[in-house]
């Protein structure tokens, strides 16, 4: 998935109309072709073409909706036929990989799930393990019902540093996988379009295309439980780094002399993960283990060493995403995963630190979102990827038989990508 910039031909400009039309039609519909050809400064012929292909496929309807006209009451005159997109029309699967196990789902263009699944994964090579995935993924497909020329695509979200543009998990302690070929392989089993990212980025992407963060250019997503994520939006794109690696914000290191466990000492994650709450519980009750929903229990209760654990992971948690305040000024904060069910034991004492930590007044400029959680966010945000890629100009080779073209080429000529 190397990007190279594509060439300037005809198929470049035809596939550059194409999503730009469908951007259009997704963001301002249901909208009229006039309208599409005058946002999208392209000419009505060109416009009436590209909208034929969409309805051929049903990836867009017309319908006889009556939009108001700002006052309240309907535009007079003949009414145009509007546009709007087909959320049934295509559907993406997203995977979420954990260190022993994956959760599949099967979502329509508007990220509805209409099909999920949880499944073991073997402790095999990282080859053995992609053919496994690729199996579930097609059984995922053929229980769900759907055509599989309908399937645009798959997005794979796991632990540790990923190189999105190339589809490789460079480095993934939890899966024990390094240097591995991620899309490459599981494209040529599917035959489909497949990303690979790291599980924040793909929770991120939902958030971009569904969640808090669809209006908003700036924002960052934190996700706390066994581990700290942080995803990154600038400018409504997602924020990677040179090599996948941006957002390790476990593992910025604090005041603490805790071991975390990636072999370092003063990770964050030591401190206000679910694993370093555990640990330190643990150590403080000398037991050998304890699991974090007993923690947190012992702290409800009211037992003063555990609570003053929780709420110094708070507070050292909000004072990390106070500079990450100062570094990027986003506009909001959405901070989500398992961990938020602490709720205020947690997140009281983060706010106070947070208020304190931000300069100026960037801690009031910034909108915090504490989100509920549900498991199969991740899978979600994972094929919301797809959609994203659907939508985006394929400037780049690797973008040439994304999504949409792929979709196409399916559906329209029966041909292959």
């Amino acid at each position: 998935m190397n990007e190279l910039v594509r060439r300037g031909t005809r198929g470049l400009l035809r596939d550059m109309n194409n999503s730009r039309v469908l951007q259009i039609i997704q963001a301002h519909g249901p909208i009229s072709r006039a309208e599409i050809a005058k946002i999208g400064d392209l000419q009505p012929p060109t416009v009436t073409a590209i909208v034929n292909d969409f309805l051929r496929v049903d990836l867009v309807r017309e319908t006889d909706l009556v939009r108001d006209n700002g006052n309240g009451s309907a535009a007079i005159g003949r009414r145009p036929i509007l546009l709007c997109l087909n959320q049934t029309a295509a559907f993406a699967v997203g995977v979420k990989l954990r260190q022993h196990g994956m959760t599949i789902a099967v979502t329509d263009l508007g990220g509805t799930i209409v099909y999920r699944s949880e499944s073991v994964l073997p402790n095999h090579t990282p080859d053995e393990a992609l053919r496994f995935i690729a199996d579930r993924v097609e059984n995922a497909i053929e229980v769900a019902a759907i055509n599989s020329t309908k399937v645009i695509g798959l997005g794979i979200g796991m632990p540790g540093i990923v190189d999105y543009r190339n589809g490789v998990c460079c480095f993934s302690p939890l899966l024990e996988w390094e240097g591995v070929h991620v899309t490459s392989t599981l494209e040529s089993i599917l035959g489909m379009p497949a990303y690979a990212d790291n599980d924040v980025n793909m929770l991120t992407a939902a958030e971009i295309a569904y969640g808090a963060g669809r209006e908003v250019s700036d924002f960052l997503t934190v996700t706390v439980g066994q581990g700290i994520g942080l995803g990154i939006v600038l400018r409504g794109e997602i924020f990677r780094g040179a090599a996948g690696g941006a957002g390790e914000f476990g593992h910025v290191k604090i005041e603490s002399d805790l071991l975390c466990e990636c072999g370092a000492r003063g990770c964050l994650e030591a401190v206000a993960s679910d694993v370093g709450i555990s640990q330190q519980v643990a150590a403080a009750k000398h037991l050998s283990s304890i699991d974090i929903i007993e923690a947190l229990e012992l702290a409800r209760a009211g037992d003063r060493e555990v609570l003053a654990i929780v709420e110094h992971a708070g507070e050292v948690l909000g004072r990390s995403v106070g500079n990450l305040l100062n570094l990027f000024n986003p506009e909001l904060v959405i901070v989500t995963g398992e961990g938020t069910r602490a709720g205020d034991l947690l997140f009281a004492p983060m706010r106070r630190a947070l208020e304190g930590a931000a300069f100026g007044t960037l801690g009031r400029d910034t909108h915090l979102v504490i989100q509920s959680w549900g498991d199969e966010a991740w899978a979600r945000g994972a094929a919301s990827i797809v959609v994203h890629e659907m939508l985006k100009p394929p400037i780049y080779e690797a973008r040439s038989a994304g999504p949409l073209v792929h979709l196409l080429a399916r559906s329209i000529h029966g041909g292959t990508t």
